[in-house]
């Protein structure tokens, strides 16, 4: 026998097929273990807290230009600052004391929006990060189904050429 039909040639096609399968199995294999991305969260999580980069603070009202400041004589000035001296610093006292209160109010409300601000950072972050592992875990469960998939399709193709070859 001669040319396609010489035993010799059909010996070297079949292993020269042989060759090409085992390669292509070689690759795919190596392609089914693949890391394509299931192991990664996106983007990684940090330990870090963000923080404002100015504090809170009161409007500062701007001031008016002070104008000329009267002149009163001392004659008039000193039986004036005897007689209103009480009822001033008991008025004085009196919106002292309401600033004092009010100011206090307001470091305790400052306080707790920020430890409340801290909280729902922290619960946002863990929330976060179980959603993140969750479909990390939906992505690994996909892919690695995919992969038994691939792995058996590959054992399916091999055994047909083998059927098929011999």
């Amino acid at each position: 026998m001669t040319g396609a039909a010489d035993l010799g040639q059909i010996d070297l096609e079949q292993s020269s097929s042989a060759k090409q399968v085992q390669q292509a199995k070689a690759q795919s294999a190596k392609d089914i273990n693949k890391d394509y991305g299931e192991n990664n969260i996106f983007p990684s999580p940090s330990n870090e807290i963000l923080k404002a980069k100015k504090q809170l603070t009161i409007n500062q009202v701007p001031a008016a230009k002070a104008g000329k400041a009267p002149v009163v004589p001392s004659e008039i000035a000193a039986p004036l600052n005897q007689s209103l001296s009480p009822v001033l610093k008991e008025r004085i006292g009196s919106e002292q004391q309401k600033y004092i209160v009010g100011k206090n109010k307001f470091d305790k409300d400052t306080a707790k929006a920020r430890a409340d601000a801290d909280k729902e950072i922290a619960k946002q972050n863990k929330e976060t990060t179980q959603k993140q592992l969750q479909e990390q875990k939906l992505a690994k469960s996909e892919v690695t189904t995919a992969k038994q998939e691939w792995q058996n399709e590959l054992k399916t193709a091999e055994k047909q050429f083998q059927e098929q070859s011999f």
